[in-house]
């Protein structure tokens, strides 16, 4: 990305908070996020692989059925969140990869994100500020939102789209660290979207260290591994999915 556009991008977003006193006046920013695992790659197998329209359809149709449902809530004053996962929608014969089960990041932007994958489950231990983002002038509408593309050196393979309309550096999961808040993203197993973004009162205090501590209370015998680890992992059982199918 031109490095004019970066900045005009990073004026936008200290500009806007500046002029729109909701960012500061409101506690909570709450988003509302659907998961699936219809994501471009799994369709792009899918459609390598059965020849049948009506049969991949039916396929392609059963896995956007299978949603996971998430919330985001940005605590502005302290400038820490929790995604957390509030519900999941099942189909019958859908087996998945594995999925998130919440994200809980400090003033510090270090996170813990609870994931998982393969039968196992783990946490992710990291800092957004070691991210290296790849933002791109390409612009898309979503939710009448305009969004920018980019990308993550650490996770080549995603996609993530956001909007400086919405001047927060939050996002779902891992997904984190731009300037505005991630609305989609299109990685090797999964497809999230927002469905809802509105700022909101908190009207119970402290609630990021009471809900926090719940969930890794909940999780204390996870493995903590990398974000290279994870990446790592992710990428070799895709690689493993890729082989079965050729052959």
């Amino acid at each position: 990305m031109k490095l004019s556009r970066l900045i005009s991008l990073v004026l936008v977003f200290a500009l806007y908070t500046l002029a729109h006193g909701q960012v500061v006046e409101h506690d909570v920013l709450e988003a509302k996020y659907t998961a699936s695992p219809s994501s471009p790659k799994m369709v792009s197998l899918l459609r390598s692989q059965i020849k049948d329209p009506e049969k991949l359809s039916e396929v392609t149709n059963m896995l956007s059925d299978y949603k996971f449902y998430y919330t985001l809530r940005v605590y502005l004053k302290e400038n820490n969140a929790i995604y957390s996962l509030d519900s999941v929608k099942t189909v019958n014969s859908v087996r998945i990869a594995g999925n998130t089960e919440f994200n809980l990041r400090d003033s510090t932007g270090s996170f813990l994100n609870n994931e998982n994958f393969m039968n196992s489950n783990f946490t992710v231990k990291g800092n957004v500020k070691d991210y290296n983002w790849q933002i791109s002038e390409d612009t898309v509408n979503i939710a009448g939102y305009t969004c920018y593309r980019a990308t993550l050196k650490e996770l080549p393979d995603a996609v993530v789209y956001f909007t400086p309309d919405i001047p927060v550096n939050y996002g779902p999961a891992l997904y984190q660290g731009l300037p505005g808040l991630v609305m989609q993203v299109d990685s090797d197993f999964e497809l999230i979207k927002v469905t809802n973004a509105t700022f909101v009162n908190d009207k119970e205090k402290n609630q990021f260290s009471k809900l926090s501590e719940s969930l890794v209370r909940e999780k204390k015998n996870a493995k903590t591994v990398s974000l290279r680890e994870s990446i790592t992992a992710k990428a070799n059982f895709m690689k493993m999915v890729q082989n079965k199918m050729a052959q």
